[in-house]
């Protein structure tokens, strides 16, 4: 990468591009895979959360092991991994275990990506153009879970649920042969096990509030990935082309934070967290309340929005709090919660269909919403100078 840029390098923009479109072309589809296959209730719980629990359990290790050094090596392992995952799914409907032991080291491979991600593109996080060049990160990011889930539905329309996994080995061997080249990778000094601890501590004792918002933000968004699907097919109507579409729609519903930006800008972090939670909020609501398929993608596109402004906002407090030799350790440890709440809503999911319809799961991820704006808007209201950041 070169610093003098706004913009990211051109085949750091396409990487991005092709692992979220890979990442996220079989989102809409892993709820209906475990409708049309035999699993127990248990075993369904389980499929649906794995990844999420894959990285609950891998991403503290990974933050430790990873460093400027070796993400490079971890980037190209983790693709390799991610691929591997990928045509396990394609290939093979039993055992019920190998499918099971997918899903988990699935996790654990995405953990290895996003933490080696990171750290390349922090590298830069104090620098002045760093905002720009985060921009066309999301830009990349959001492109690529637009076409993804739209491509994932015409190919599930087309061939069957089990192709779309093909169809993402396929884009994560993509990123593997544009490789970024190493010298784009200095080596930074880690500092000590004590010092992280004690940024621990600072991190829990001084932004508890929000890293409770960050949590239940991260079981929603299980809640809403293991529920929506379903709910869009059996009580909206939507065939598996909409289905997919549906998440484009919220991914494109992203790329309006670019004309918003400057006026974001003018926003305190604080600001934002309030108002992206609103609009993540409308998309739950907007799924219980709005029976037309045009104002449900209304719905979708502001939850896409708001969804873009949150985890940015949330990536920007982390980048300017923490010196970039201490993002992976960050990351590793926040890991460990977040994806166990995404876990959480992913295995509850099931078991809240079975015991109170397909819409309960959608229920209480509107629930939890308004406690997190109630929260958030409270740090907002709070104005103490240990939230001057957000």
């Amino acid at each position: 990468m070169n610093e003098k840029l706004d913009l990211l390098p051109f085949t750091t923009f396409v990487r991005g591009f092709l692992f979220w479109a890979a990442a996220t072309a079989t989102i809409g589809y892993i709820p209906l895979l475990v409708e049309a296959t035999d699993f127990s209730t248990t075993q369904a719980a389980v499929f649906l959360s794995g990844t999420a629990i894959g990285r609950m359990v891998f991403q503290p290790i990974m933050g430790q092991f990873i460093s400027p050094k070796n993400c490079l090596q971890v980037y190209v392992g983790a693709l390799i991994g991610l691929m591997s995952c990928s045509f396990c799914l394609f290939l093979f409907s039993n055992p019920v275990s190998l499918l099971l032991c997918s899903r988990l080291l699935e996790g654990a491979f995405f953990s290895g990506f996003i933490i080696s991600w990171r750290t390349q593109l922090n590298r830069f996080s104090h620098a002045p153009n760093f905002e720009s060049m985060n921009d066309s990160y999301v830009i990349s990011q959001n492109a690529g879970r637009l076409a993804g889930p739209m491509a994932g539905g015409i190919i599930a329309a087309k061939f069957d649920l089990y192709s779309v996994f093909l169809f993402s080995a396929i884009l994560y061997s993509l990123c593997l042969i544009i490789l970024p080249k190493k010298a784009a990778i200095t080596p930074i000094d880690n500092h000590n096990s004590e010092h992280i601890r004690i940024t621990y501590i600072q991190l829990l004792s001084r932004n508890w509030r929000l890293l409770l918002v960050h949590h239940l933000e991260f079981m929603c968004l299980g809640l809403w990935l293991a529920s929506w699907p379903i709910f869009a097919v059996y009580a909206c109507g939507f065939n598996s082309i909409e289905v997919g579409y549906s998440f484009a729609i919220a991914a494109a519903g992203g790329f309006f934070v670019l004309p918003l930006r400057k006026l974001l800008r003018k926003i305190t972090l604080k600001a934002r967290f309030v108002i992206s939670l609103v609009l993540l909020f409308l998309q739950p609501s907007g799924a219980l309340l709005i029976s037309t398929h045009l104002g449900l993608w209304i719905m979708l596109l502001l939850g896409g929005l708001g969804s873009t402004i949150y985890f940015t906002s949330f990536h920007q407090f982390v980048s300017k709090t923490y010196p970039v030799e201490q993002i992976p350790a960050i990351y590793g440890f926040l890991g460990t919660s977040t994806f166990l709440a995404q876990a959480i809503g992913q295995a509850v999911t099931p078991y809240a269909q079975q015991f109170g319809g397909i819409e309960a799961p959608i229920i209480i991820d509107a629930i939890l919403l308004l406690i997190m704006i109630s929260i958030a808007f409270r740090i907002y209201k709070k104005g103490s100078e240990k939230y001057d950041l957000f």
